[in-house]
């Protein structure tokens, strides 16, 4: 979803996860079932991508990328990692939505995607609710988006970003 709201807004789109880590990330998925790994790895992407974020938003582009920091603690949070996932305060201060489905839209959407399923997906099929609890708990503009297409969360999310202009 964010490649379309990219080119709807206009602004340049940054992949949470950089490439330069995914050998490390393919690594974890196979091979490590301890999410204070798995968290550490992704607050250090998450770092690695708030640097790109942060130089694009210096030179003036606005910037859309995908789950930059709730996934990341809710989803850990919820896995139990014990790290205490409290990001760094200069991290660029985000709008960020929440794009929401029903349990089995979203269950569709999954057996849709061209990916192999890991333990860590199947850990956050099992931890949904909990993972879902500890999103809520964050801020963010919440959009439902069982039963719409691409263009149409695309438009409620501009609605939302020229409210908050």
């Amino acid at each position: 979803m964010f490649r379309p709201s990219a080119r709807a807004i206009g602004a340049e789109q940054v992949a949470t996860f950089p490439a330069e880590c995914t050998e490390a990330r393919v690594f974890l998925d196979w091979s490590s079932r301890d999410p204070d790994a798995r968290a550490h790895l992704f607050v250090s992407a998450l770092l690695v991508t708030a640097e790109r974020v942060r130089a694009l938003m210096e030179i003036g582009s606005s910037v859309v990328s995908d789950s930059f920091t709730q996934r990341t603690v809710a989803t850990h949070r919820a896995f139990g990692a014990a790290m205490d996932l409290i990001l760094p305060k200069d991290l660029p201060a985000p709008i960020t939505f929440h794009l929401e489905c029903s349990a089995d839209e979203r269950q569709a959407r999954l057996r849709d995607r061209d990916k192999q399923t890991t333990w860590w997906d199947e850990l956050a099929d099992e931890l949904a609710d909990r993972i879902e609890q500890e999103y809520a708990a964050l801020p963010a503009h919440r959009v439902d988006t069982t039963d719409q297409r691409p263009e149409q969360t695309v438009r409620a999310i501009t609605k939302i970003l020229r409210a908050c202009s």
